[in-house]
């Protein structure tokens, strides 16, 4: 079994090692190949130290430790997904070369000794190059599964299996003990993926108990609106759409898990062969949403989503023999020329509408690619013409950081973009930040976060957008000329700033303040302490407040919420409470415990700390 879970890992080392981006030479993914932008030197990398414990704080040795990492902006098909990984020592330490401005996450696992117990370290989000972390280990058993289904998927050899941890990067390639069963670190965060021998994806789930549905064919024929057929057209089936950078609730960009599974014949019809228990024409029974595009029309879908039918990007009451597309002509979304310079390549991310009823609608969002003409003109093909919103991130020629932009109302960019008498330089510039810890020092390795003050009748969080901190504290990210607020909420510290980006780079420096603090004692009815337990959320009150830093810093609650579930009373009954203070959010919270609980408070600072009794 350990040997086993030894093979794993070097499989993950090698695949690390053996990646175009695991030395400091090395040509980033995202990186425009010569013609499209050309190479872009990567920047220095610097030191990350880790140090690896067990649930009893004592130093694991030989632990595998992973770090991936990638860019705050961008979907994974622009983004680096920069993996190290490396091996912790006889004190629990491990130190790997990672890029600045990128955003990483950080697992470690130990090989299952002979009773099947490894120790795992769940990933760690987010971080920058230059960090100094702490993995605490849980210790569990090792999981065995089968996955039942997947022989009618071809020979057991040519299929593959990743556990994909949380984005920004990084994938755990899985092997098979002698019974043929996945041997996994069991994540409970992670998503296991099964691809063909093409290495594309063919099924994703959390958990494989279930199995992989059998293959099912889907007849389609896509049509223009005067039903004509359109031949050549694309076929992918969304296997998957996972939200990425979770982090605080932001959820403005998502991963898009595509296999192209057919071309439409002269006829406009294809059938394709996708994973599906029964008939998705007769009854909804699990999620099947194929997308279809060619030049110049639309990217439609059609399927199922678990529950209901889906035609064109709209809930039908019933569909017949088979899924009919009828793609619109659409003309490019795109910018004015002498945007952005020769052969910068962008990513248009559209929040598109399947619409359910009457004027009902569930957001998907749709990512799309392009790369900048000889006139220095961004041309977006195949978006909806109904569309929320969409947000523009490129990458220009030379420049290592992403330039981002505001998001914009319906099916157009921002004005800066395609307005052509304004010239290059005052569309976008650089803030370089400074970021100074609670402590004095600098904010090593913190994620900072950048919000548009001006949200344009969108939601701020539609206008975010992550870089990473390097070793002092210090990280650079392009941005649309205008009104921004710099976020940066550490372990101990948070801080939020206003500030204008025009031409050139807008030097930056924002100290972070301590966290509030709510002290609180817990008591039996005796007036003992209790030891053991547990912050439960249980609402929150929002008022209305016209300060955009203050909302900007709303945006984070969550991830204070995210903390809190990780407290609980010590043998003294006392638990530390941080929290941001925001006058626009008060959260309403008790403490329970097997067989107890207190009465709902708000989470408030104080002098003296709170000595709460069971109810």
């Amino acid at each position: 079994m350990a040997a086993a879970l030894q093979s794993l890992a070097a499989r993950v080392v090698a695949l690390a090692l053996g990646s175009a981006i695991a030395t400091a030479a090395a040509q980033s993914p995202a990186q425009p190949p010569a013609g499209e932008g050309g190479v872009v030197a990567p920047p220095r990398r610097q030191p990350t130290f880790v140090r690896v414990l067990d649930p009893d704080r004592a130093p694991v040795a030989n632990a595998t430790v992973t770090f991936a990492g990638g860019h705050g902006v961008f979907g994974e098909r622009l983004s680096p997904a920069d993996v190290q990984t490396v091996a912790a020592d006889a004190r629990g330490r491990a130190r790997a070369r990672l890029l600045p401005g990128l955003c990483y996450v950080v697992w470690a696992v130990t090989p299952a000794d002979e009773n099947g117990q490894q120790l795992v370290a769940e990933p760690e989000q987010f971080f920058g190059a230059g960090s100094l972390l702490e993995l605490r280990c849980r210790r569990v058993l090792q999981l065995r599964r089968a996955l039942p289904g997947e022989a009618a998927w071809g020979p057991a050899e040519s299929l593959r299996a990743v556990l994909l941890p949380p984005r920004p990067g990084g994938e755990i390639e899985l092997t098979r003990d002698d019974a043929g069963r996945w041997l996994r670190p069991p994540f409970s965060a992670a998503r296991f993926e099964l691809r063909n021998a093409a290495g594309e994806p063919l099924w994703s789930a959390t958990s494989l108990d279930k199995g992989v549905p059998p293959p099912c064919e889907v007849r389609v024929v896509v049509r223009d609106p005067d039903g004509q057929p359109i031949a050549g057209a694309v076929i992918r089936h969304r296997v998957a759409q996972r939200p990425s950078w979770a982090i605080g609730g932001l959820r403005e960009l998502s991963l898009e898990r595509l296999r192209r599974v057919g071309v439409t014949d002269a006829k406009g019809e294809a059938t394709v062969v996708v994973p599906y228990r029964g008939d998705p024409t007769k009854a909804p029974a699990g999620w099947l949403m194929l997308h279809v595009e060619a030049p110049g029309h639309a990217r439609i879908a059609s399927g199922t989503n678990g529950r209901h039918f889906f035609v064109n990007d709209r809930r039908v009451e019933s569909v017949g023999e088979r899924f009919e597309f009828v793609l619109p002509p659409v003309e490019p979304v795109y910018s004015a020329a002498g945007v952005v310079p020769p052969g910068t390549v962008g990513q248009l991310t559209a929040t598109c509408k399947l619409r359910t009823r009457g004027n009902s609608y569930i957001h998907d969002v749709r990512t799309f690619v392009a790369t900048a003409d000889a006139a220095g003109r961004l041309s977006f093909d195949n978006v909806p013409d109904d569309v929320h919103s969409v947000r523009l991130a490129v990458l220009l020629p030379g420049q290592p950081e992403p330039v981002c932009f505001c998001a914009s109302t319906g099916r157009v960019l921002p004005p800066a973009l395609r307005v052509p008498v304004v010239p290059p330089e005052g569309r976008y510039g650089t803030v370089a930040l400074r970021v100074i810890d609670a402590s004095g020092g600098p904010a090593r390795g913190e994620v900072a976060t950048v919000v548009t003050a001006d949200a344009s009748g969108l939601l701020q969080r539609r206008s975010t957008a992550r870089f990473g901190l390097d070793s002092r504290g210090r990280g650079r990210l392009g941005l649309e000329a205008g009104k921004w607020i710099a976020v940066v909420l550490s372990r101990e510290g948070y801080g939020a700033k206003a500030f204008d980006v025009g031409a050139g780079i807008r030097d930056l420096e924002l100290r972070l303040e301590p966290l509030a603090n709510m002290k609180l004692v817990l008591r039996d009815q005796q007036g003992d302490p209790v030891a053991g337990a547990r912050v439960r959320v249980e609402g929150s009150r929002t008022v209305h407040s016209v300060d955009q830093t203050d909302s900007a810093l709303r945006q984070f609650a969550l991830d204070m919420k995210g903390r809190w579930s990780a407290l609980q009373t010590d043998a003294e009954g006392r638990l530390e409470l941080p929290f941001l203070p925001i006058d626009s959010l008060t959260w309403r919270v008790r403490l329970t415990w097997p067989g107890g609980k207190t009465a709902e408070f708000p989470v408030e600072a104080r002098e003296q700390a709170l000595v709460l009794r069971p109810v």
